[in-house]
């Protein structure tokens, strides 16, 4: 599944509400079913019912949606694949549809055991309305007649927007917006000619439409809009279609609003001049005022650099009232120190901020500390140096925070430098004395931080991305003069999983924090995390050449694909393992090429190994095999699928959740003849205890999400979305490709309860718009209804925001059952590749994506509501395959959104970014041509007590404070 393919974005318009309702009564009538249970029946309840009277004769998929199709013409054709499963040639009597859908079968009379052909269906609507009809196969099957739905709905015109109208909120004057997308699609027969695309107002267009548009689906165009106020209040504009199709001009109404803040501050920058290293400035103050005529309400406050801020406000600031700022100046290093405060509220204007500037200052003294700064968890000790006229000298007294020695609260420092932390996390002043003169004196940093782990993909089980206890690393001190690569741990193969990090892990009675990485060339390692051992803690390996068992490579897959060279030269551990810090165990799975004599077995093991020393724990490791009911490709013939260790691959982390561990896969080279999956296994015996695949009558819809783990809810329930394949869940069926799945995982199995499906899943298959590519995030709890949210999205670059308990299932109209979409809000607008591949990262009410083509954007979530355009977007623009950021913050400050590009163009190193989570236009540093490995796909960094762990393809990279 990780195919670079080209992109158009496909969506349509249209209206109609409750169609998955009014098709499970079709469904239900066509099979006889008492409409009382047709009727309640969920399509999963149904689709159980239809498969109890499965024969030989399997229809994929279980009904086909049209999109919608101008009157009186024709629209482009939709297949549905009939399989004879039995034993014996099918005699196939007659294919006939009801009108207005008519039919061409490539089956002919007979078909061969296990043979498979196509039939295609068109649409032609005579009328403004919702049409339903079927299609009938009748054949010599005990079955006979197999029956499916057909739909559709007849409009008037052949050029449709989607969405038909934007709204842009509110915009500063003069300033302007983040980028809104429309997609302008033809759903004739014929094709439509462009006369001219106009932005009206205070709004801009650019678009790639051409002169024309053809009958195509993959020829929808996008028109990219922006909003620049140039007075205040409500702004209205629109962009205009003229072309040769009824109804022309085309009219999409876009509205904003601009004006001057109404919120004042005064004043508006603040200098708190020279600062020595090690003190404080006096609070200064600034004043906030809300001069408009309605309250005004925070989002967030944020202050950023080496300045500290306090307030008043709380959550609202009445009309005509004024509350107050209160700003502290500690300077983590010399020379000009600049900040900000950064404010987030619903005044028109996106972010306002303050800025602050100071000087750090250094006390000319004969006394030199080093290092400038140490981070230490409370398990460690760091030893200071001084000098003095540049000479070594222990002729020093020694001070915490001004106390002579220090103190249990603050840490204590011998008479040789030695600093052993407290328990609790903080920055403590290390100062030294010259003895022979009192008045020289030079000061450091410790920064003792707690951070018990990452255990998991992007750092917690809903999959948000964000580290909360860095007290380390902030808008301060990460910059080039004070942060950057400060060693690496040579490896023997391309690291694809996030680097796993545990703190106080005791081996040979030893207290190390360690970071586990492992490789495609089926390796485990167990490294110091802060270089005390340079060499691996311990090694494990999964190969044994001499035993005929190594790794898979691209050959091996059968099939001759250039895209897929991003897994060369081989493929061992991808998915990103789990760590049970409890049981100190590390969970991962292994893919082994295993040749014995003439024959060639291809083997996935789930390994469970003790992160103490590597070893496996009992009933560890467990071969993975698999079943589940259904006729899909790769059947037995006896109704069951079954799992193809070769043809699947298992790129997604894994989940651990209530002592079950869960692994999902997608394909090897993306092959047609696969599934996704999702198996449990009992953390402790590693007995399989359930078992799910997403298209059991259908082709892949696989789970890979460019290496994102399934999301979990504290009431046990798994996220995941799905790609390209077969989806007929809406009409009955029992295939979910393009979707957003939701199991249930009580009783010990894996039972799909909700999903959501964009109206267009069946269109975005053949260009391989892949929902799947993005992967799902879960928001924190809101404080108003729905108070449980995901976000998703894939390489259409469509941000789905979703309601966790009603997640809308499908509308094969348009999306409006959902809470809200962005169309378009990620991703370039080339006809390259662009959209959502990585997903995204959450922290303080913001959504952080970094799109393929695009540049990292941040879209504010305020009262269960996503922002139309980014309230803050960075540069540098990422191409191929964008971005996967994560998150390091002190609780709500200090925020950090770190990136890594891998650089594919070029084939050089790994770049590592670094910007303001309150601002991303802010940026804090860039690690180019510092001296990386080379980068991979989907890398994504890992933060962790003062240090950020980067994997590549040959080193492991470590960033931190410089000495």
């Amino acid at each position: 599944m990780l195919v670079r393919t080209p992109t158009f974005l496909l969506t349509l318009v249209a209206t109609i509400k409750n169609r998955s309702r009014l098709f499970s009564l079709l469904v239900a009538v066509s099979m006889g079913i008492p409409l009382s249970v047709g009727v309640l029946a969920k399509p999963s309840a149904l689709a159980q019912i239809k498969t109890a009277g499965t024969t030989s004769v399997v229809l994929s998929p279980a009904g086909l949606t049209f999109f919608d199709q101008t009157i009186g013409s024709t629209s482009p054709s939709e297949s549905v694949s009939l399989t004879n499963n039995g034993t014996t040639p099918l005699h196939i009597a007659k294919v006939v549809v009801s009108a207005p859908f008519t039919v061409q079968s490539g089956c002919g009379t007979t078909l061969v055991a296990g043979g498979s052909c196509n039939i295609t269906v068109h649409f032609r609507p005579k009328e403004l309305a919702l049409d339903t009809g079927t299609l009938t196969v009748t054949s010599g099957d005990a079955g006979s007649p197999h029956v499916i739905p057909l739909q559709g709905k007849g409009v008037a015109s052949a050029v449709n927007a989607i969405p038909s109208s934007l709204d842009f909120g509110g915009e500063a004057l003069n300033a302007t917006s983040g980028r809104a997308s429309v997609t302008l699609a033809n759903t004739s027969g014929v094709q439509v000619s462009i006369s001219s695309i106009v932005a009206n107002g205070d709004f801009a267009q650019t678009n790639n439409c051409g002169k024309s548009i053809l009958p195509s689906l993959a020829s929808a165009c996008r028109i990219d809009i922006t909003f620049t106020p140039t007075a205040g209040g409500t702004r209205t504009g629109s962009i205009v279609v003229t072309n040769s199709a009824s109804g022309s001009p085309h009219v999409i109404p876009l509205r904003g609003v601009g004006g001057v803040s109404d919120l004042d501050f005064t004043p508006t920058s603040l200098h708190f001049g020279s600062v020595l290293l090690g003190g404080k400035s006096a609070p200064s103050t600034i004043l906030l005022t809300n001069n408009g005529s309605t309250p005004v309400n925070f989002i967030s406050i944020l202050g950023s650099g080496d300045y500290q801020e306090s307030n008043n406000c709380g959550s609202s600031l009445a009309a005509g009232r004024t509350c107050q700022l209160s700003v502290v100046f500690t300077p983590s290093g010399s020379g000009t120190r600049n900040g900000r405060i950064t404010i987030s509220d619903t005044d028109p204007a996106t972010l306002q901020t303050v800025a602050l500037a100071g000087v750090g200052k250094v006390p000319v003294s004969t006394v030199t500390v080093s290092p400038r700064a140490g981070s230490v968890t409370p398990n460690q000790v760091v030893k200071f140096a001084a000098a003095v006229s540049g000479v070594p000298s222990k002729d020093v007294s020694w001070a915490v925070d001004g106390i002579p020695g220090g103190s249990a609260a603050v840490g204590t420092i011998d008479t040789s430098g030695m600093y052993t932390p407290p328990k609790s996390s903080g920055r403590h002043t290390i100062q030294a004395t010259s003895n022979a003169d009192t008045s020289q004196t030079a000061v450091s940093f410790a920064y003792v931080t707690n951070y018990g782990g990452t255990y998991t993909y992007h750092n917690d089980n809903m999959r948000t991305g964000q580290n909360l206890n860095e007290t380390v690393l902030s808008p301060g001190n990460v910059n080039s003069a004070q942060f950057g690569k400060i060693f690496s741990f040579p490896v023997d193969g391309k690291i694809y999983a996030q680097p796993l990090y545990v703190s106080h892990v005791i081996m040979k009675g030893k207290v190390h924090n360690v970071v586990y990485v492992v490789t495609e060339h089926d390796s485990v390692y167990a490294f110091d995390a802060d270089n005390v051992q340079s060499q691996p803690l311990w090694k494990t390996s999964f190969i044994n050449a001499a035993a005929g068992i190594t790794t898979l490579t691209i050959g091996d897959s059968g099939i001759v694909d250039i895209t897929c060279d991003s897994m060369s030269p081989e493929v061992g551990v991808t998915g990103t393992p789990v760590i049970d810090r409890p049981n100190n165990t590390i969970y991962l799975v292994a893919r082994t090429k295993e040749v014995s004599g003439s024959t060639t077995t291809f083997v996935q093991r789930l390994h469970a190994l003790d992160i103490t020393n590597g070893n496996e724990r009992p009933n560890s490791p467990v071969t993975i095999q698999a079943k589940a009911p259904g006729n899909g490709v790769g059947s037995d013939g006896q109704g069951n699928v079954l799992f193809d260790p070769l043809t699947n691959n298992q790129r997604p982390g894994l989940l651990l959740l209530n002592g079950t561990v869960y692994i999902t896969w997608a394909s090897f080279c993306d092959p047609r003849s696969y599934h996704g999956w999702v198996m449990g296994y009992d953390a402790k015996s590693l007995q399989q205890l359930t078992v799910f695949t997403t298209t059991p009558n259908g082709s892949r819809g696989g789970i890979w999400a460019s290496g994102a783990a399934p999301a979990a809810d504290l009431n046990g329930n798994i996220y995941f979305a799905t790609g390209n394949g077969t989806f007929d869940g809406n009409l009955g069926g029992t295939d979910y490709s393009q979707s957003i799945l939701k199991l249930a995982t009580g009783g010990g199995s894996l039972n799909l309860v909700d999903y959501f499906a964009p109206f267009n899943a069946y269109f975005i298959n053949p260009p391989d718009l892949d929902l799947g590519a993005g992967g799902v995030t879960l928001i924190p709890d809101q404080p108003i209804a729905p108070t449980h949210l995901l976000v998703g999205g894939g390489k259409q670059g469509t941000v789905y925001l979703l309601d966790r308990d009603n997640m809308g299932q499908s509308n094969s109209s348009n999306d409006n059952q959902i809470v809200s979409s962005l169309i378009h809000a990620v991703g370039g607008a080339s006809a390259g590749d662009h959209g959502i591949w990585p997903k995204g990262a959450y922290w303080q009410h913001q959504i952080y994506y970094v799109g393929t083509g695009d540049v990292p954007k941040a879209y504010r979530l305020y009262n269960g509501q996503l922002s139309t355009s980014p309230v803050s977007q960075a540069v540098p623009f990422f191409g191929y395959p964008g971005g996967l950021p994560a998150i390091s913050s002190e609780q709500a400050r200090n925020g950090i959104v770190w990136v890594v590009w891998e650089g594919t163009v070029q084939h050089a190193g790994a770049v590592l970014y670094a910007f303001d989570a309150a601002d991303l236009s802010v940026r804090l540093y860039a690690s180019t041509g510092v001296g990386t490995g080379r980068g991979i796909q989907f890398g994504i960094p890992t933060v962790a007590n003062g240090k950020v762990y980067v994997g590549t393809a040959s080193e492991l990279d470590v960033f931190g404070l410089l000495p």
